[in-house]
């Protein structure tokens, strides 16, 4: 590898990166490992510290702070389905609550009319004073106007069960639909957290080894000032 000074940019250490990157240096050397850092080595010997490029440092900050921009929309998704679904089997509920009361109403309208029938023809025989036969025919007419009311609550009782099975099929799809939305928003968080934990590749830059400087033609002191300017703009 080359020394600092023979690449361009600025170069910090292992443990500064680290610091910059809210790692620990192990992280960092399995980056420089994945080709996701530029790195330097400070002096000629093999155990002279390796020094990593600034701004291939800087570009890694900018990865993690867009992954931790996906992380955080993905949780406001999760937070916004997750007040829609408690919404959703609140009103569910609130419905489920409503057939059950207009259920028990129909059962205490059956009764009463019922009563009521029975009322009727009994207070009608005592009222006429009709013998024997016409008792007997004035309770059947009692009784078979009791059995059409009771007809009629009946009917009007399976409406209402008929109303009870279909709001119970319309909670069971909204639990249904709950459950594959929390389904998808557990789906989508494991993809987010996998893109966050899975590093980008990137080229591995290798150092290319010094040049022994070639003698080259005399230059005049106007291509002196061109090569300058030149070089000053990196």
């Amino acid at each position: 590898m080359n020394g600092p000074d023979s690449q361009a940019g600025e170069y910090i250490t292992i443990r500064e990166a680290a610091a910059l990157l809210r790692c620990d240096p192990k992280t960092i050397r399995r980056y420089i490992k994945a080709g996701r850092l530029t790195v330097a080595q400070r002096g000629q010997a093999h155990n002279d510290p390796l020094l990593v490029e600034l701004e291939a440092v800087k570009r890694l900050i900018a990865e993690d702070n867009a992954q931790d921009g996906a992380v955080r929309r993905g949780d406001e998704l999760t937070q916004a389905l997750s007040i829609w679904t408690r919404d959703t089997l609140a009103h569910g509920q609130k419905a489920w609550t409503g057939v059950q009361a207009e259920a028990r109403k129909t059962r205490y309208f059956v009764l009463g009319v019922v009563i009521v029938a029975a009322g009727i023809g009994a207070w009608t025989v005592h009222r006429q004073g009709l013998d024997s036969q016409k008792n007997v025919q004035a309770v059947s007419r009692g009784v078979s106007e009791a059995k059409i009311e009771a007809q009629k609550a009946g009917t009007m009782a399976q409406e209402a069960a008929g109303g009870i099975t279909a709001a119970r099929e319309e909670i069971e799809g909204l639990r249904g639909m709950v459950g594959q939305l929390q389904a998808q928003v557990s789906t989508l968080q494991g993809q987010i957290r996998d893109m966050a934990r899975t590093p980008s590749p990137s080229p591995a830059i290798t150092p290319e080894a010094p040049r022994a400087p070639s003698p080259g033609p005399a230059r005049t002191p106007a291509a002196e000032e061109e090569s300058g300017g030149f070089l000053g703009i990196f």
